[in-house]
């Protein structure tokens, strides 16, 4: 998994979760 993929897991989980 490449930093960029994981990190828009990232951000879109994060998203998620602070919403």
């Amino acid at each position: 998994i490449s930093k960029s993929g994981a990190g828009q897991l990232d951000l879109l989980i994060l998203d998620t979760l602070y919403k």
